[in-house]
């Protein structure tokens, strides 16, 4: 598989049906169905980049905690990339880092986020007035 297979594979899935999440201690994985090389990872101890994250649109929930983190993602034994989602709202939502300018994440960090966080992305996007990805 090419690196742009690996990318479109995430971006095209059905992010409830193909892919199986795990948690385990404080690692948390997500496997592909239909090709279970293809896998995303973090770990929240080693993965973990700003552990007081400030950003306005991360802080400004009634919980202002937030933690950004590393999602690595491999196919088989290579790790292929990272992107980085940010835990808001003291962990009750998992969110894509915008682009500072058009407060809009990436298509490939959005899509990530919503298989680890398939029940607030939507609600928690709107409140903290992030724009949804071009192609969503």
């Amino acid at each position: 598989m090419h690196i742009t297979q690996v990318f479109h594979s995430i971006i095209q899935s059905d992010t409830e049906d193909h892919w199986q999440r795990f948690e385990y201690r404080a690692v948390n994985r997500a496997v592909f169905k239909q090709d279970v090389n293809l896998r995303i990872v973090c770990n929240y101890e080693e993965d973990k980049l700003v552990e007081d994250f400030k950003e306005n649109w991360a802080t400004k929930h009634s919980n202002s905690h937030a933690t950004s983190y590393a999602y690595r993602i491999y196919y088989g034994s290579t790790f292929i990339a990272y992107v980085v989602l940010v835990s808001i709202d003291g962990g009750r939502a998992l969110l894509p880092l915008p682009n500072t300018e058009t407060m809009r994440p990436d298509l490939l960090a959005f899509r990530v986020a919503e298989i680890f966080d398939r029940n607030q992305i939507h609600e928690y996007m709107s409140r903290s007035g992030l724009k949804y990805p071009e192609g969503t």
